[in-house]
């Protein structure tokens, strides 16, 4: 969930090869991202004047927004003390903002009512009662529609459930995020990764490409 400017925060060095350079990957905090987090890309601005007019308009978005949202729960409340009287009332659907008469239609789903006819997926509006299903900005959403909406893994093509990291752009798990010769993980160590996005620790593409001694056979 647009990141490729985060990866210019990758310390990167170019060994000397006399086959092909290679671009040597330290890893750091910054490639590793929770699904969850909200990443935020800034536009850098032109000069301090534009950045300044930037903050101005953007305050004055918030504004209008905050604003919209008071007349919106006032109106909620107004609406509520009138039916307040309703033996049969049990609040307003927090889907349709509409009253929720009769304890049949009420639905209570993380902390919050619904009629039992609106709690259904936020994309694809099939019922969720009595199924599994995901909160995301609390929005319900089916495991179909939220599996689908996860980050793919370069390497597997499958959803990312776990820690996203990146090297070049790309996204890996926690799984495929591995040397290809060793298996072992590459979190936490220099790595490199070949015209295939396969990942390779610094010490196993040496083994397997650097030019071995006539003598001895080891790599030099």
């Amino acid at each position: 969930m647009h990141h490729d400017s985060v990866d210019n925060r990758f310390t990167s060095n170019v060994i000397a090869n006399r086959f092909k350079p290679l671009i040597v990957y330290t890893n750091s905090n910054n490639n590793i991202y929770d699904r969850t987090s909200p990443i935020i890309n800034l536009s850098p601005a032109s000069n301090s004047n534009s950045n300044s007019n930037s903050v101005i308009m953007s305050n004055g978005n918030l504004i209008k927004k905050y604003q919209t949202d008071i007349d919106h729960l006032t109106k909620l409340l107004i609406k509520n003390m009138d039916s307040s009287n309703e033996p049969n009332f049990f609040g307003m659907c927090a889907r349709c903002n509409d009253e929720i008469v009769g304890e049949e239609n009420r639905l209570v789903v993380m902390n919050r009512m619904y009629h039992v006819s609106c709690f259904t997926c936020t994309m694809c509006d099939c019922h969720l009662r009595r199924m599994h299903f995901y909160s995301m900005e609390n929005k319900p959403y089916c495991q179909s529609c939220y599996v689908n909406s996860l980050e793919k893994c370069v390497v597997c093509a499958l959803p990312i459930t776990d820690r996203i990291l990146r090297a070049m752009g790309k996204r890996y798990n926690g799984q495929c995020y591995s040397c290809m010769t060793c298996e072992k993980s590459v979190d936490g160590i220099s790595f490199t990764v070949d015209e295939t996005m396969k990942i390779h620790s610094i010490d196993c593409f040496h083994k397997k490409s650097s030019p071995r001694c006539y003598v001895c056979h080891r790599g030099i």
